[in-house]
C-alpha cells in the first residue's frame, strides 16, 4: 500500500502543471523564512521543467510494487 501511494504521490507532482515548482521554490525560501524576521524581497526564482520522468518512475514504483506484493503469496 506505501509503494501504491507513494508512486501516485510522484505521479500528481510529475503530472500537474506547477506543482513542482511551487513545491521547489518553497522549499528554497523555507530558510528565509524561518531566519529573517521581514521575507526578503530579493528573493531568487529559479525556473524549473516539468518532472516528466517523476511521473514514469511513480508508475514504475507502482507496478514494482504490486507485482511485489502479489509474488509473495
Amino acid at each position: 500500500m506505501t509503494g501504491v501511494l507513494s508512486g501516485a504521490v510522484m505521479i500528481v507532482i510529475g503530472l500537474v502543471p506547477g506543482l513542482f515548482q511551487g513545491l521547489a521554490e518553497g522549499v528554497q525560501n523555507l530558510g528565509s523564512l524561518l531566519s529573517a524576521r521581514f521575507p526578503s524581497p530579493f528573493q531568487r526564482r529559479a525556473e524549473f521543467r516539468q518532472p516528466i520522468g517523476l511521473a514514469v518512475l511513480g508508475a514504475a514504483w507502482i507496478g514494482l510494487s504490486v507485482v511485489a506484493y502479489l509474488s509473495s503469496y
